[in-house]
C-alpha cells in the first residue's frame, strides 16, 4: 500500500462511521516517546537507493516506452500519411518529355575492382530511352580486369569514356569524371547498379521542368536487385522499400531529403562544383554531398519510378562492414553540417529530419543496456507476455509502414513475411553499428572503404542477352 491510498483509505472509513484514535490516546504514558524524527544521512541514502532501484527505472522505462512509440507509430504513420498525399499529387502531375527537347546529359561512375558487373552496368546505361552525351567510367587504380571489361563494350559504342588513374578513393574517382563531364547534368550511379531503360528521362524530367534553376540534385529510387539470395538479402529489400518508398518520399515534401543515393542520382553540375565537390572527409560522400547542397540553398526531390537494381550483401560479415561504413559516415556528416540544426533558413531539415536522427543515435546508445535490463526483469516479474505485447505493438506498426511502402512503390505483398524478422534483426545489428560507430570515434580509428566483393548475380528480370551488344539488354519482368 501506498501512503496516498492509506489516507484515502482512512478518509473513506470515517465517512462510514469509523474513528480513528492515536496511540498516545489509547495509553497515555507512550505520550513522551511519540516526538518528530529527523531522518539521518543514512536513512537519505537509503531512500534514494529504494527509488532509484524501484521508482525511477520504471518512470524512465515509461518515459522511453513514450519516445519509442513516438518515433515508431507517429512519426511513422505520418510519414505514410504525407508519403500518401504525394504519391497522389505525383500521380497527376503531367510531365514535359525531357526527350522532346534534350538537356545533354553525362553519365559518371567510379569503378574499383569491378570486373565482375561494369560490363552489365554499362550495356543497362547505354539501353536507357534517353539520348547521352557521354559515359564517363574513371577506374580507380583497379587491380583485375575492370578496364578490359569497360574496353569491350566501349568497342560498340563510342559514348563510353575510360579514365584510368591511381586510386584516390571513390570521393576522388567521381571527382574527376565531374571535371571531365561535358553536360550541366550528370547522371552518378554504382558500377554494380542496373538501370531500366526509362531510369534516367525519369531523373531528368524534373531538371527540365524546374523553372527556378535551384534544383540541385533528383535522388532516384534503389532496390535490392539479388533480394532472393537469402533472408538476409530479403531483410534489406524490406529495409530499402520503407526507408525510400516512405521515409525519404515524406522528406520530399518537407524538402528536407537528407541524402540522395549515389547509386542512382541525377546531379546539377553547377550545384556540385559550388558546395566543392565530392568530400573525402566523411566515408557517406552521397550524404555529405546532399547537406552541402541544403546549406548552399539548392533544392533535392526524389522521383519514384526513377529505379535502379543494386547488389546488397549476402553475408553477415560483409553487410556489417557495409552499414558499419554508412553509419559512421553520416553520423561524420551530420557532425559536420551540424550549423544546419535548429536554423529556420534549412526548415524542417534543421527542425525535424536531422534532430530525428540524432536522437535516434543518441537515445539508443545511452539507454539501449538499461532497456535491456529492464526488459529481462519485466519479464521476471509480470511475465513475458506484457513484454511480447509491446513487441507486437511495434510489429503492428511496422506492418503498416511496410504495407503503405509496398502500395507506393507497387512492390510485392510478399515482403510483409519479412517484417518479423527485421524487427528481430533490427535492434540488435542497430546496437552493433551505433556502438561500433562512437568507438571508432572516441578512438579516432581511420575507417576503410571494405568495399563489397561483387558476386555479379542479380534476380531482377532484367536480362542480357548478349555479353557484348550494348543494346542487347532488356527489361523483363522484374520484381517490384
Amino acid at each position: 500500500m501506498t501512503i496516498d491510498f492509506v489516507s484515502r483509505l482512512i478518509a473513506y472509513a470515517k465517512s462510514q462511521g469509523y474513528t480513528f484514535t492515536t496511540m498516545p490516546d489509547v495509553q497515555p504514558l507512550l505520550a513522551d516517546r511519540v516526538f518528530d524524527v529527523k531522518p539521518t544521512i543514512w536513512d537519505k541514502i537509503t531512500l534514494s537507493l529504494v527509488q532509484l532501484w524501484f521508482v525511477w527505472p520504471t518512470a524512465l522505462l515509461r518515459t522511453l516506452f513514450v519516445i519509442a512509440v513516438g518515433f515508431v507509430v507517429v512519426i511513422g504513420l505520418g510519414n505514410c500519411v504525407i508519403a500518401a498525399v504525394r504519391r497522389r499529387r505525383r500521380s497527376a502531375m503531367i510531365w514535359r518529355s525531357p526527350t522532346a527537347d534534350p538537356m545533354p546529359v553525362s553519365v559518371v561512375l567510379a569503378a574499383y575492382n569491378e570486373e565482375q558487373v561494369i560490363g552489365r552496368t554499362l550495356r543497362s546505361v547505354l539501353a536507357s530511352e534517353y539520348p547521352l552525351a557521354e559515359v564517363i567510367v574513371v577506374n580507380d587504380g583497379s587491380s583485375d580486369r575492370t578496364a578490359d571489361k569497360v574496353r569491350e563494350v566501349a568497342r560498340h559504342d563510342a559514348r563510353i569514356q575510360l579514365i584510368d588513374q591511381e586510386n584516390t578513393g571513390k570521393a576522388g574517382a567521381l571527382n574527376t569524371g565531374l571535371g571531365r563531364a561535358s553536360s550541366e547534368i550528370i547522371v552518378t550511379l554504382d558500377a554494380d547498379t542496373i538501370l531500366t531503360p526509362e531510369t534516367i528521362d525519369r531523373l531528368v524530367r524534373h531538371l527540365a521542368s524546374d523553372e527556378t534553376g535551384r534544383l540541385g540534385a533528383v535522388a532516384g529510387v534503389v532496390r535490392v536487385g539479388n533480394r532472393r539470395r537469402n533472408l538476409l538479402t530479403r531483410w534489406q529489400a524490406l529495409e530499402y522499400l520503407t526507408q525510400i518508398g516512405v521515409e525519404r518520399a515524406a522528406q520530399d515534401v518537407m524538402g528536407a531529403i537528407s541524402i540522395v543515393p549515389g547509386a542512382c542520382a541525377a546531379w546539377r553540375k553547377t550545384a556540385v562544383q559550388e558546395v566543392g565537390g565530392y568530400t573525402e572527409v566523411t566515408l557517406a560522400e552521397d550524404c555529405d554531398l546532399s547537406l552541402s547542397l541544403h546549406r548552399a540553398g539548392w533544392r533535392v526531390t526524389q522521383d519514384d519510378e526513377a529505379i535502379a537494381f543494386t547488389e546488397a550483401p549476402e553475408t553477415v560479415d560483409a553487410l556489417l562492414d557495409q552499414r558499419t561504413r554508412w553509419t559512421f559516415g553520416s553520423l561524420q556528416a551530420i557532425w559536420k553540417h551540424r550549423a544546419l540544426l535548429f536554423r529556420s533558413r534549412y526548415g524542417l531539415l534543421g527542425w525535424y529530419v536531422l534532430p530525428q536522427y540524432a536522437l535516434a543515435v543518441i537515445l539508443p546508445i545511452v539507454f539501449l543496456p538499461f532497456i535491456v535490463f529492464m526488459g529481462i526483469r519485466t519479464a521476471q516479474e509480470q511475465g513475458i507476455d506484457v513484454v511480447v505485447f509491446y513487441f507486437l505493438l511495434f510489429l503492428a506498426a511496422h506492418l503498416i509502414i511496410a504495407a503503405v511502402g509496398i502500395v507506393l512503390m507497387r512492390e510485392k505483398w510478399r515482403h510483409l513475411w519479412m517484417v518479423p524478422v527485421y524487427r528481430i534483426v533490427y535492434e540488435p545489428l542497430r546496437a552493433y553499428l551505433l556502438y561500433t560507430a562512437v568507438y571508432m570515434a572516441v578512438r579516432g580509428v581511420r575507417a576503410g572503404w571494405k568495399k563489397l566483393a561483387r558476386t555479379g548475380t542479380l534476380d531482377t528480370g532484367l536480362v542480357t542477352a548478349n555479353p557484348v551488344e550494348p543494346n542487347a539488354i532488356t527489361a523483363g519482368a522484374a520484381e517490384r
